[in-house]
């Protein structure tokens, strides 16, 4: 179940512990998933490169090209890391740019991982 840091307003409503649960210093340990604006990103800090990259399938980018080559290919090595996706792609005779798309996709994503 997924844990965070609740305000104290949210003591005692649905899915939180109370006061009398030993909570102390202002704060409530929540046992509820952290709401939409927890991450603005829109993305959860544990969500893999694949799935986060398929996020942007409707772009009208090259990263959104590349998000609907992924989406559309059954053997994309998606719990491999960038080495093993640009391998893929190179195996498979990818032009250059589709590789340095993916670079530049894994950039974009490892830095909203920071974020």
């Amino acid at each position: 179940m997924a844990r965070h840091w609740a305000p104290l307003e949210s003591l005692n409503k649905p899915g939180t512990l109370s006061a009398s649960q030993g909570v102390g210093l202002g704060i409530a340990v929540s046992t509820t998933a952290p709401p939409r604006w927890w991450n603005d990103s829109g993305m959860s800090r544990t969500q893999g490169f694949t799935s986060w990259l398929k996020t942007h399938a409707k772009d009208q980018s090259a990263i959104g090209d590349l998000a609907r080559d992924v989406a559309a290919d059954p053997d994309w090595p998606s719990r491999r890391q960038l080495r093993g996706q640009r391998e893929y792609l190179e195996e498979r005779g990818a032009i250059p740019a589709a590789v340095e798309t993916l670079e530049r996709a894994w950039e974009l994503y490892e830095a909203r991982q920071e974020g």
